[in-house]
């Protein structure tokens, strides 16, 4: 079985090498190794030719960006499965031949393995539950560096979309397990992954692509639940880095929000990181924090704040829920203690208030 790789690089010099290095490792007899550089100007070039009898195809010029390149590569490809193999990333021992393997033994368009995240030196395994196939339209199932898919599945549905800059592989995935492509999802860690790519530098970015994308495909689906529970999702998520964009910016300079509408004074129930999240808040806002309790926590710290037991909750304040998933259920054990409905505000309201905060901010 022929394995296509394909590496784009655009001024990589400083980490090709062990790409390459990696790569010839393999040892692999069929292997075809693509190379587009995007017209480098740091040596890159120059390591390239170094390697020049493993490298079957280079094409070196500029391009669109980094999914033009790869969609370069793509149209250069003779093997039967192919993959991609970032400049800064690394292949582990004997990962063509474990491909070769799962492909040759299991009717699938698609293998997905693991991958192991480098940061500043520290390597750590990367875990990705992929147990709900329907998952693909709300999250990266299948991490990019570690899949290898067939070349017909290329020829049958085509390239990246380069309207999207960051997410068009996370698009390029989803397209082809919406159109029935089967993925064979295995065990074996077969890319180290460099910490600070595109993707981590604008994480944001990437993800209001990555909603874009699954909505606009999920519209053409035909499927207006889906199609609801999807945008919702985004829609919830997004508030809630929009938030996080403004409580940073408020704790770095809190005199712009001064005239907030927030209350006073708040109870926080719950004392884990939304909890220590919400005092950071309050105490960027001089708000007061009456108390903390929380069922578990109770007699620790949160921040500078002694933990109380639920029981012994302040019932005349308003009262911030932070537990994840657990919302409605304390809300509805707070409303049979007698605590009114509007004291109550779950920790996802609080975050829309903070955005509307920003946003008269900006109108003033």
């Amino acid at each position: 079985m022929k394995i296509s790789i394909i590496t784009v690089c655009y001024n990589s010099a400083k980490t090709i090498e062990r790409t390459i290095q990696s790569v010839i490792a393999q040892k692999y007899e069929k292997l075809e190794y693509i190379v587009v550089d995007g017209g480098s100007t740091d040596g890159t070039l120059e390591i390239l030719q170094q390697y020049r009898g493993y490298i079957d195809v280079l094409i070196s010029e500029p391009d669109q960006g980094i999914y033009d390149a790869m969609n370069k590569g793509l149209q250069r490809i003779t093997g039967e499965v192919f993959a991609f193999l970032n400049s800064d990333d690394w292949y582990a021992e004997g990962v063509l031949r474990s491909v070769r393997e799962y492909f040759q033994t299991n009717d699938v368009d698609m293998i997905s393995g693991n991958l192991y995240r480098v940061d500043a030196e520290e390597i750590k395994p990367i875990i990705v539950d992929r147990a709900h196939a329907e998952d693909i339209y709300y999250r990266v199932l299948y991490q990019h560096p570690a899949l290898f898919a067939r070349k017909a599945v290329y020829d049958k549905l085509g390239g990246f979309d380069t309207r999207y800059k960051i997410a068009a592989d996370t698009d390029w995935v989803m397209r082809c397990c919406a159109k029935g492509c089967k993925v064979l999802c295995v065990e074996d860690y077969y890319t180290y992954f460099s910490v600070g790519g595109i993707s981590n530098q604008k994480k944001q970015e990437a993800y209001r692509e990555q909603a874009q994308a699954a909505i606009a495909l999920v519209q053409t689906l035909d499927n207006p639940e889906l199609l609801a529970k999807v945008t919702a999702h985004y829609a919830k998520n997004i508030n809630r880095m929009q938030a996080m964009e403004v409580i940073e910016e408020m704790i770095q300079q809190p005199y712009q929000y001064k005239n907030h509408h927030l209350k006073p004074r708040y109870v926080i129930w719950g004392a884990g990181l939304r909890g220590r999240k919400c005092i950071d808040i309050f105490e960027a806002l001089e708000i007061e924090v009456v108390q903390v309790v929380d069922a578990k926590l109770y007699g620790t710290y949160c921040g500078k704040y002694r933990v109380d037991k639920t029981d012994d909750l302040v019932q005349d304040e308003a009262i911030i829920i932070t537990p994840k998933g657990h919302e409605s259920d304390i809300q509805e054990a707070l409303l049979q203690r007698g605590i009114k409905a509007s004291q109550c505000v779950p920790y996802d309201t609080l975050l829309e208030q903070i955005v509307s905060l920003k946003e008269l901010e900006a109108k003033r």
